[in-house]
């Protein structure tokens, strides 16, 4: 009998994990049962059972396939690029796969398991250990841009890239719920809050004048000052007395 090759068993396991989130967005996880994905993927119960041994283990290997895809397209948009270029890489890589057939089954499938994962801990422990590492990745981006003198020093790498990974995760929520949402121009917003366009040039000027504790009023620049140091100001006049000139 001819040796099956590693990547022919990779690929039918691939196709058993497609065929079970399939059913999993359809269906719900609980009530998939393994006869419903064995008929989603078109295999025996005996080639479904050579794979996988339980939903959660299928769960198991779809949460490090991600990671491992995750981690790989974190690698590819921070190499060689500066910061803004980076932050448009990261976008595309992580936003701009929400539109067809395969992210509509993909963003209800999250849903679901972000259900069972409030209920079943073993899901949770599997999906924390994934987020967790995504996370640390992401904050090392952040500690390199800091590092470059671009982002905020003060701001904790940690916290940015949950904030991060809370725009990825509203986004599948929101593309499961309506999947008419413009991608596009959900990538251009999110690149914008990072590289500081979303503001206008001028506002920001007057935002950073209006933040001075000990700003002055643009009249009052320039003006000669007393031995106080204040700006000076008019003599004293007596009521009913024009003041002396000279």
């Amino acid at each position: 009998m001819p040796k099956v090759s590693e990547a022919h068993l990779e690929a039918r396991r691939r196709h058993i994990l497609d065929a079970a989130f399939a059913c999993f967005a359809r269906k719900g996880f609980h009530p998939t049962t393994m006869h419903d994905i064995c008929a989603e993927a078109g295999v025996s119960a005996g080639a479904l059972y050579r794979y996988f041994s339980s939903k959660e283990e299928m769960i198991a290997a779809s949460c490090q396939l991600s990671q491992d895809h995750n981690l790989a397209r974190l690698r590819e948009s921070i190499d060689g690029v500066d910061t803004r270029q980076m932050v448009r890489r990261l976008a595309d890589a992580f936003l701009s796969q929400f539109d067809g057939p395969e992210a509509r089954v993909a963003n209800r499938a999250a849903l679901q398991l972000w259900a069972e994962m409030a209920v079943n801990p073993d899901v949770r422990q599997l999906m924390s250990d994934n987020l967790a590492r995504i996370t640390a990745g992401l904050a090392n981006v952040v500690r390199a841009a800091q590092a470059r003198g671009d982002w905020n020093p003060d701001l904790d790498p940690e916290a940015v890239a949950r904030v991060m990974i809370a725009i990825h995760d509203g986004f599948v929520q929101q593309k499961a719920f309506d999947p008419a949402i413009d991608t596009a121009s959900y990538v251009k917003a999110a690149v914008a809050i990072f590289n500081d366009t979303l503001w206008n040039p001028g506002a920001l000027s007057r935002a950073a004048s209006a933040a001075e504790p000990n700003a002055e009023p643009d009249a009052q620049r320039g003006k000669p000052r007393d031995a106080g140091g204040r700006g000076s100001a008019p003599k004293h006049v007596p009521r009913g007395r024009a003041p002396a000139t000279s």
